[in-house]
């Protein structure tokens, strides 16, 4: 047999291992969509996918581009498409986004295979189709799916021969992945001078220019967005204005790394981008443009770095440890969280905290590989030093560390391959080196670096079995976070659900516990108010509203609340002069009517009274 034939025999036999590492994939991830279809999260995801659907919608309506930019737009488009062929079922998204994840296993083979050989390739693919966390986001309606994939393909095209429609194509990929993530400009920058310095000549363009042509295609997917915010708003904003309070949630003075909220700024989508707008437009005096919001929250940003360099310093330094934690941080929704529902997510397959060392080690040995093409590995090194610089800028979760997971395979791939090789050919020597790297890479990946909590996971649960009206599943949820912590807000929307359920009883004691730990509480306090109405202890109910009227004295709801007991009370003078006491207060139409139909009530009352007291005379 020929050498010709001995590789066309590899080939065909890699290929049929690449196939039925694909088909595992995309059962693996068919098998835990399947299972999700349980979870109350399924037909009500929640948070940013709220803004993906509204916006999907939207674009389906003919409003191709949005009224105000909040957000990344690249998911509501796909999702939007998603609906124009399939309805409003979210079983058909997430089917075509286990159809890409499954897909990965090729432009990572492809790529390892060009930066290493193809058994570090055939590594990776395979860790790749059984890596629990993509599996996991496959799931999820969220534009991590997405990036990986786009990501990963558009390296895949420059990692070869290059053609100028293989450039234009990638960098098309790119602009995509930049409508997903903006911040990853950086990693756009980072392909082209990889093209540029690194890359074999692409026939009839010099190297500079098909970085050129490469970048070229980054700007035509972008500048629509861009162009479209100059237009409307006369200002230049990149993608989404919300890059400069993203920015600061992460390096402030309180900050940790992860995300955190920040005070009077929501944290959902879009309502984010307002709160923070607000902010600025009060401190200005008048409405703030994007580029101001933007650079008054990344001037105060780089305030903190000026003041305190040496707390900046250990900042970044944790959000590195974090990038690299075995730990899975989670967001709206939690790998670690959902596997306690869905037994696919409990099998024993590859997590971060068992790449991570492989993949740390695997760079290690790099450079001492002496029959590597250093230029062509360098590439996958490119791609995971820009995705880690473009996430611990900001901050860490689990979700936005996932474009880096194609490299880390590859990486993981090619220590497993080394390793092999030195065990055959007998380099014990070098073996030791190897495991000591590994022991030191588990020992950095397997630090206690957060503390790792449950209660968000089970808070969005009971809030999303609410919204689909499953009362008794959200008030296990909520029961099960005050086993482990008193929280103000489980206690909160334990006493609604139980003052729904007329168990007045539990309510009062639910929203007295808020007020334990928060006495000014509006919604605890009108709620507590209401079910002492219920249960007719009114001189109860009385003073809790008058201390409510004193300390929120612009709101009107108490006001009226108060009002309308008097009223029961048979207290005229009391309620008429708590409704002229709302003279001035803002008011929306719903109370506003309230308030007149309150007022014709006690007019109608006192005159009754006063005919009353009339005849009364007239009889004496």
């Amino acid at each position: 047999m020929t050498d010709q034939s001995r590789d066309k025999k590899k080939l065909s036999a890699q290929s049929i291992v690449l196939l039925w590492l694909f088909f595992i994939a995309f059962l693996l991830r068919m098998i835990w969509i399947i299972q999700y279809q349980a979870s109350p999260f399924f037909d009500n995801p929640s948070l940013d996918f709220t803004f993906f659907d509204q916006r999907a919608k939207e674009i389906l309506n003919g409003q191709w581009f949005s009224s105000d930019y909040l957000f990344n737009p690249l998911y509501p488009y796909f999702l939007a498409i998603m609906y124009a062929i399939f309805g409003m079922d979210l079983f058909f998204p997430r089917l075509i986004q286990a159809l890409f994840g499954a897909l990965l296993v090729f432009p990572v083979y492809h790529i390892a295979n060009y930066a290493f050989n193809r058994r570090s390739a055939l590594i990776a693919a395979g860790l790749c189709a059984l890596y629990m966390p993509l599996i996991y986001y496959d799931g999820i309606l969220m534009a991590t799916t997405l990036q990986v994939l786009f990501l990963t393909v558009s390296v895949a095209l420059v990692a070869g021969k290059l053609t100028r429609m293989r450039l234009l194509i990638s960098g098309l990929l790119m602009g995509l992945v930049l409508l997903a993530a903006p911040n990853y400009l950086i990693v756009s920058f980072a392909v082209a001078g990889w093209i540029a310095f690194f890359q074999h000549k692409c026939p009839g363009l010099k190297t500079v220019s098909a970085a050129i042509l490469y970048l070229a295609g980054v700007i035509i997917v972008v500048s629509p967005i861009t162009v479209y915010h100059a237009v409307r708003n006369n200002e230049f904003v990149f993608v989404a204005p919300h890059g400069g309070i993203n920015f600061y949630i992460g390096n402030h003075e309180q900050a940790t790394g992860s995300y955190m909220m920040v005070t009077g700024i929501s944290n959902s989508p879009g309502q984010q981008t307002r709160d923070s707008k607000k902010i600025v437009s009060e401190k200005l005096g008048r409405p703030a443009t994007n580029r101001e919001v933007s650079a008054f929250w990344v001037g105060k940003s780089l305030e903190f770095m000026k003041n305190n360099p040496v707390a900046f310093a250990k900042l970044q330094i944790r959000k590195l440890a974090l990038f690299w934690n075995a730990y899975e941080i989670p967001s709206e929704y939690g790998l670690d969280f959902d596997s306690r529902f869905h037994s696919i997510l409990r099998l024993p397959l590859f997590r971060f905290g068992w790449i991570a060392p492989f993949a740390l080690t695997g760079l290690l040995m790099i450079p001492a590989k002496k029959q590597l093409d250093k230029r062509k590995a360098l590439l996958p090194v490119c791609l995971l030093v820009s995705v880690m610089i473009a996430v611990i800028i900001f901050f860490v979760h689990a979700r936005y560390r996932m474009p880096a997971t194609p490299w880390l395979l590859m990486f993981a791939g090619f220590c497993v391959s080394s390793s092999v090789s030195h065990i055959k050919q007998n380099h014990w020597k070098t073996m030791i080196l190897i495991a000591v790297c590994l022991a030191a890479g588990f020992s950095l990946t397997w630090l206690d670096l957060t503390e790792q909590t449950d209660l968000p996971g089970w808070f969005n649960r009971a809030l999303a079995h609410i919204a689909l009206g499953q009362m008794d599943e959200a008030e296990e949820c909520l029961q099960e976070i005050l086993r482990q912590d008193s929280s103000p807000k489980a206690w909160f929307y334990l006493g609604t659900l139980q003052m729904m359920d007329d168990r007045l009883e539990d309510a009062e004691f639910s929203f007295q516990n808020v007020l334990v730990q928060d006495t000014d509480n509006f919604e605890a306090l009108m709620n507590l108010s209401q079910v002492y109405i219920r249960k007719e202890q009114y001189e109860a109910a009385r003073r809790l509203l008058e201390r409510t009227v004193r300390v929120h004295s612009d709101t009107a709801d108490a006001p009226i609340l108060l009002a309308e007991l008097y009223i029961r009370m048979d207290m005229m003078d009391n309620a008429l002069s708590a409704l002229e006491n709302l003279d001035g207060h803002t008011m929306t139409t719903a109370q506003r009517y309230r308030v007149d139909v309150l007022e014709r009530q006690i007019k109608a009352t006192l005159d009754t009274l006063n005919e009353n007291a009339q005849k009364q005379e007239d009889l004496l």
